[in-house]
């Protein structure tokens, strides 16, 4: 029986040496990490989607059991889709989550570089503010749910 090789299908060859010359420049300096996507949640509701912004939004609203109550109770969530950024309301409006590709909500692509996350955050939060009521802080205090890196 024959023993296949895993290989790393983003680095030219499968060896230590080729690895390691994969993060470096023509100078053998390092490369920097540069930021891609980030999904985060803010637990400090309550949240509520903007009424000028009303339209843009798509709600939902489902009948649900709770054992541990032992009555029927009703959820709604509200998700707003933008290319952008997306941005979720739900849990009673007490939790909201974003996601945005960084480079795409600072240039409107994905081929340019983010290095540091902080102006992006910044531009992130704005958009957040446009479209959500409630307090929302700095966009570094969320709990990060998928932190992306190229």
């Amino acid at each position: 029986m024959p023993v296949l090789v895993a290989t790393d299908s983003h680095a030219p060859s499968n060896t230590w040496e080729s690895v390691q010359k994969s993060g470096l420049t023509g100078n053998g300096a390092l490369l920097r990490p540069m930021f891609d996507t980030v999904k985060g949640k803010l637990e400090k509701g309550p949240y509520f989607p903007r009424p000028e912004t009303k339209d843009s939004w798509v709600t939902r609203s489902k009948d649900i059991f709770d054992s541990k109550f032992g009555i029927r109770m009703t959820s709604t969530s509200h998700i707003l889709s933008r290319p952008e950024a997306r941005i979720a309301i739900y849990g009673d409006f007490g939790v909201i989550t974003v996601e945005a590709s960084l480079p795409k909500l600072l240039y409107g692509n994905n081929l340019a570089t983010v290095n540091y996350a902080s102006e992006a955050l910044g531009v992130l939060r704005e958009f957040v503010i446009k479209y959500v009521e409630g307090d929302i802080p700095d966009l570094g205090e969320m709990d990060y749910l998928r932190a992306d890196f190229a």
